[in-house]
């Protein structure tokens, strides 16, 4: 009884099944939240099945004029789909994307929800007026305009109840064509031809006019035009456009289907200290700028640090050193939802500089430094347009310039590998 309860009770505490989404929603004030999202997709999907994981990445942002832009892309189990998506208002996206995510994690459930939402019932026949009685005998129709007095004559189900008399008055009328128009005027006028696609409403002379494929029969009051087809739900075992269906549909998309991301611009300000062209601990500064796309990024990185040394005996002979450097490097970057692992490669080259103090005659002196970079970091971006970052560039001399004050040994050379731990700042744009 005991373990009954137990598990009644872990059964009833069980959260809902929610799809395996890791969703990285990223957009301005007005548009909706990710809530909004997660709430979509729970109304497109309130059972999702069980199946591998999908991981999505949506920026939002405003267009140069007006309207929106999502860049969107899902990742997943032979699942890597890239879209850029326009739209007038932010809430259309965020819906846009629920349905992306519903049809990535169960396409045959939401098709099949689709069609069934789409199509309410099934149509009837030809014969059979919408508004017929159950029981699948329908009553004859009466001409709601005939003569008090007289029967009505039975009139089709395609003919609208206010449609014009076809005959004089006491003359029984002739048997009305099924694919006539509803609203055709009265027999021997001169008028529209009983053309089947022809419909009830159709629009006047000059309107607008909708084109659809020509109807072969009448058409049940409020069902959609033949030529606007509604998704069909998939055969049991299939997926909705299987090349049994549609061998088009799993062609591959064109390219302009599937931009690239854009191009985006970089600006880092840092700070720390290094180990390297001086060969002890020195405060040092940085600047950076990039460019990237996607996983990839270019930089151009600029350093400065400055540091006085001594000799130990006389400790008051020394230099004042100091070394500014520019590094080109190209990163790879892979992401986890706002987090980023940037990992670069570049070749540096400084100049480095003293000026003896202590000494009567102190003569400035410099020398090139070159070293290649190997610096491993991490990024976190809350938004879209600012990120913290953390990096340590390793560095490996290639040139070791040295120094020494006339008449004492060296009191400096660069260190053959060094180290610049640094913190900073980014700003990105657009």
């Amino acid at each position: 009884m005991v373990v009954a309860l137990a598990g009644l009770l872990i059964a009833l505490a069980s959260p809902p099944a929610t799809p395996r989404v890791e969703l990285t929603w990223r957009a301005p004030a007005p548009c909706p939240s990710v809530d909004h999202v997660h709430q979509r997709l729970r109304e497109l999907l309130p059972a999702p099945p069980p199946g591998p994981l999908v991981r999505v990445e949506a920026d939002t942002a405003r267009r140069a004029g007006t309207g929106w832009r999502l860049q969107l892309v899902l990742r997943g189990a032979q699942l890597d789909d890239r879209r850029l998506i326009e739209a007038r208002d932010c809430r259309s996206l965020a819906d846009v994307t629920a349905l992306l995510i519903a049809l990535a994690v169960a396409p045959e459930e939401v098709a099949t929800r689709i069609a069934a939402s789409g199509t309410p019932g099934q149509p009837p026949g030809p014969a059979t007026r919408a508004d017929a009685p159950p029981g699948g005998v329908p009553e004859p129709a009466t001409r709601a305009d005939a003569p008090p007095g007289l029967p009505g004559s039975p009139v089709p189900a395609s003919t609208r109840a206010g449609a014009p008399p076809r005959s004089a008055p006491g003359v029984p009328a002739a048997p009305v064509d099924a694919s006539a128009r509803a609203d055709a005027p009265p027999t021997g006028t001169p008028g529209p031809s009983a053309d089947p696609t022809n419909v009830s409403d159709a629009p006047p002379p000059g309107g607008p006019r909708i084109s659809g494929a020509p109807m072969d029969g009448p058409t049940r009051a409020g069902a959609p035009p033949r030529g606007f087809d509604l998704p069909a739900a998939p055969p049991p075992g299939g997926r909705l456009g299987s090349p049994a269906d549609d061998p088009a549909l799993d062609a591959p998309a064109p390219a302009a289907l599937t931009p690239r991301p854009p191009v985006r611009a970089a600006v880092r300000l840092a700070g720390g200290g290094e180990i390297g062209g001086i060969p002890a601990f020195s405060p040092a500064a940085g600047l950076a700028l990039g460019l990237f796309r996607g996983p990839w990024r270019v930089e151009l990185a600029g350093t400065y640090a400055a540091r006085a040394l001594a000799y130990p005996e006389p400790a008051e002979v020394g230099a004042r050193v100091r070394v500014a450097t520019g590094a080109v490097r190209g990163c790879g970057v892979p992401r986890w939802r706002r987090l980023e692992f940037p990992v670069c490669a570049g070749l540096e080259l400084g100049y480095v500089h003293a000026v003896a103090r202590g000494v009567a005659d102190p003569r400035p002196a410099g020398d090139l430094w070159l070293a290649a970079q190997l610096s491993p970091g991490l990024a976190w971006a809350p938004t879209r347009v600012l990120a913290l970052t953390l990096g340590l560039d390793i560095l490996v001399a290639l040139r070791r310039p040295g120094f020494h004050v006339a008449g004492l040994g060296e009191l400096a050379r660069s260190q053959p590998v060094g180290l610049r731990p640094m913190l900073g700042i980014e700003a990105r744009f657009p």
